[in-house]
Order: structure tokens, then sequence, then C-alpha cells
């Protein structure tokens, strides 16, 4: 998937969890179209729970990780660890610049 226009930038393989709260599932449907595929995105029931795991080669990762960040925590980024530590990096400086 490309995201953006940074061509230069080495793909990156990432899987996320989506939780279908508020039919998030059929949102994340609607921006991915036709990139999905049986491959890429499977759905789950796990206790009661209903998710989707989505894992793709992705460029473009600061405007893919917007994305991401833009469902909260609906949709969680399990792979790669440089790009969930980068996420969770940026998590702890929003939680200290709110408390300045």
């Amino acid at each position: 998937l490309l995201w953006g226009v940074n061509y230069s930038e080495k793909g990156v393989k990432v899987k996320l969890k989506i939780f279908n709260e508020g039919k998030v599932i059929e949102r994340v449907k609607n921006d991915l179209g036709s990139k999905l595929n049986d491959n890429n995105f499977k759905f789950f029931e796990e206790n009661g729970t209903e998710y989707a795991i989505f894992e793709d080669e992705v460029i473009g990762t600061e405007v893919f990780l917007s994305w991401v960040y833009s469902y909260g925590a609906s949709m969680v980024l399990l792979e790669p660890r440089e790009l969930v530590d980068k996420v969770i990096d940026s998590i702890e400086q929003r939680i200290l610049e709110a408390k300045q």
C-alpha cells in the first residue's frame, strides 16, 4: 500500500488489530477499498468481541500512522516493533505536553 508520496521509502510490513466499535471495521474497509483481500484482512471473534486483523506492506509510514491515530483506541498497531515504539513515544509526548 502506498501512503503519501515518499516513493523512495522502503516498504514496511505492518499488522493492525481493528476493533469493531461503532462500525469501525466498515469505515476501514471503505478507507482501504480495493486494497483489501482475504489474505490481508481477516475477521475474528473472541469472548464476544469482534475484530479484524489487517496485514500488508506499507510505503509512507508517516501518513499511514496519521491514519492509524485517527481511529484512536479502535485500531492497535501490533507490528513492526519499531513503529509500535514510535507510536508509544508519540503518545507519551502528547501526555507530557498536555500536563504542561
